[in-house]
């Protein structure tokens, strides 16, 4: 980092050290750049010049190799990731599946009938709940052990399945049949829906999932999601835990400077249901959509993109219905959004001839 702060007078974040920013090169408060350092790899996105003026400088110190992404095709690598520029308004973010070889074959999947699995977890009664569920044996438990441990390393990259992960690691002391059924369950969901990745759309100043304040704001927008009430507290001080440091209460701090907007959402609007508690597949595929992940299968088209449609013509309609007056043109454009919700449905409609299910698979 003292190279980095010698090259480009970069600024680390106080709560992170590990992201930093690139000031104006003459000095005032307008930024020309960012980055992440881990350990000995480093991204970073901003003005090519003041990259360029970084990476000279670096490689005047030490050995270094760099990847640039300039136009569209381009591509670089960061921490098992490929970055991908697929046009001019969208970068995906493709993981790296070669895990996915060796937990297919740790839960007995590999080269079986493909399973598929709309959803990470089912929704209804469990396996783990009944009577009769026993505990897995030495050999079959450390099985569990190490596929668990896979998916834990993958869980920033699997956004469906973490909630799946969560629960199946309460269980890791003493996994049980019911949980091998499970873990089966989510690994074929993970392999059915392996074509899926992160896309990173051209960001809009003031424009969120949920908050738009294009008009007013000339700033990036930044949200966080959480599925719990008490959140809307408004705590301020550390009250009985007081072992926390008083450096780590600058969330408080910003919200008393009115930098930081605590608000409720909607449960249709809110995105922290995915890793907090199981959904239905339309759910998940809504939500899906909302934190924009692409299926690279299909043109990197978005996935759930029906179900939003579908989420966004149920609002037209509400608004027209709360106004009272029909406004004709209103009208049509939800018309037009009914039928092209319709139309992308019925292109993704494949009947599941499978009857098979990794549930009813016990210990291998």
């Amino acid at each position: 980092m003292c190279e980095i702060r010698a090259a480009v007078a970069a600024e680390p974040l106080a709560e992170q050290p590990v992201l930093f920013r690139i000031p104006h090169a003459e000095g005032n408060h307008v930024c020309q750049g960012g980055g992440m350092v881990h350990v000995d790899d480093m991204l970073a996105a901003g003005l090519t010049a003041r990259l360029q003026e970084l990476e000279n400088h670096l490689k005047s110190k030490f050995k270094v190799s760099s990847e640039w992404i300039r136009q569209v095709g381009d591509e670089v690598s960061f921490l098992k990731r490929r970055l991908i520029l697929v046009s001019p308004n969208l970068l995906v973010v493709e993981p790296d599946i070669k895990y996915l070889e060796k937990l297919l074959k740790i839960t007995g999947l590999e080269g079986a009938k493909e399973r598929y699995k709309a959803a990470p977890f089912p929704t209804g009664g469990l396996p783990t709940d009944l009577a009769s569920d026993r505990e897995l044996n030495s050999e079959s438990a450390s099985k569990y052990r190490s596929a668990l441990g896979i998916l834990m390393y993958l869980a920033s990259d699997l956004l469906a399945c973490q909630f799946g992960i969560r629960f199946l690691s309460t269980h890791a002391h003493k996994p049980t049949e019911g949980c091998w059924k499970l873990l089966r369950h989510l690994t074929a969901y993970v392999n059915c829906h392996k074509s899926h990745v992160l896309g990173l759309p051209k960001p809009q100043l003031g424009q969120g999932l949920v908050c738009n304040r294009v008009s007013e704001q000339k700033t990036s927008t930044l949200e966080m999601f959480s599925d719990s009430d008490w959140s809307l507290g408004n705590r301020q001080g550390v009250g009985r835990t007081r072992h926390i440091d008083g450096k780590l209460l600058w969330l408080q701090q910003m919200t008393q400077e009115k930098m930081l907007n605590i608000s409720p959402v909607g449960t249709a609007e809110n995105v922290a249901d995915l890793p907090t508690k199981p959904l239905k597949p339309e759910r998940v595929e809504f939500i899906l959509a909302r934190l924009n992940v692409r299926d690279k299968e299909c043109g990197y088209a978005l996935v759930g993109n029906a179900h939003l449609l579908d989420h966004r013509t149920r609002h037209h309609v509400s608004r027209v219905v709360k106004r009272g007056a029909v406004n004709p043109q209103l009208v049509l454009q939800i018309l037009a959004l009914a039928l092209q919700a319709d139309s992308v449905a019925s292109a993704d409609d494949e009947p599941n001839t499978h009857d098979d299910d990794a549930l009813s698979q016990g210990t291998e």
